[in-house]
């Protein structure tokens, strides 16, 4: 499950075929095996994401920010060896 709490800016989530418009002060739940993304829509934001589990996760981005200049196929094998698969292109940006 990953959870999502939007500290400054404005995000859209898409969890499934929903999407959702989350201001500061909102949250918002992600189930895991659920596909979701999310795009930041204002000029700068932040926002709190919290994993559950979280060690599959933490390893990813140990591995992941250990790369240099991954290409796509070698990102994609990242994130099927933590249980992870793309499966489509990212929500627009604002």
């Amino acid at each position: 499950d990953e959870w999502f709490f939007v500290r400054e800016g404005e995000f859209d989530i898409r969890i499934g075929d929903d999407t959702f418009h989350l201001k500061p002060g909102d949250s918002l739940l992600a189930p895991m095996g659920v596909p979701h993304a999310f795009a930041n829509t204002t000029e700068t934001g932040r926002m709190l994401v919290t994993f559950f589990p979280a060690g599959q996760m933490e390893d990813f981005f140990h591995v992941a920010s250990s790369m240099t200049s991954p290409t796509p196929a070698q990102m994609a094998a990242v994130f099927q060896a933590h249980g992870m698969q793309v499966v489509g292109p990212g929500l627009p940006t604002g």
